[in-house]
């Protein structure tokens, strides 16, 4: 079996929901059969590529290579994991911040949780990467 047909049926009914969308067409039974189509077909492929490919030997492949990477390259790794902490936690800590700078007082507070998730996750990769060094 081909993978070609779940990726072709991906696509169409991508396409036809993005030109429904712009052409200010909403509903009806399009707007119902197209998300289950694009839905059935992302399935359907998952369920191939899973089939067709041996997960377990690509998953122990890629964590040898990423082992071998690190102990050849251990100060790259680690000066890449800090520059990407750092403008992660600070992506997310200048995020919130904005996000608390602009609210509107007479409306309600505005979602912080993912640009506060955003630093946490930016911050503990710095720290990491400064018990590595």
């Amino acid at each position: 079996m081909t993978i070609w047909i779940p990726l072709g049926l991906l696509a169409a009914s991508f396409v036809l929901a993005e030109t429904r969308k712009l052409s200010g067409r909403q509903g009806g039974i399009m707007g119902i059969a197209l998300p289950l189509v694009f839905a059935g077909s992302a399935l359907w492929l998952l369920g191939q590529l899973f089939m067709t490919v041996d997960m377990l030997a690509a998953a122990e492949g890629a964590r040898d290579a990423l082992i071998a990477f690190d102990a050849e390259h251990a100060r790259l790794n680690t000066a890449v994991m800090a520059v990407l902490g750092l403008g992660l936690a600070f992506s997310g800590g200048g995020r919130a911040a904005g996000l608390v700078a602009l609210a509107d007082p007479d409306e309600p507070m505005p979602n912080l949780v993912l640009p506060v998730l955003t630093a946490l996750v930016g911050f503990a990769l710095a720290m990491t990467a400064y018990f590595r060094i």
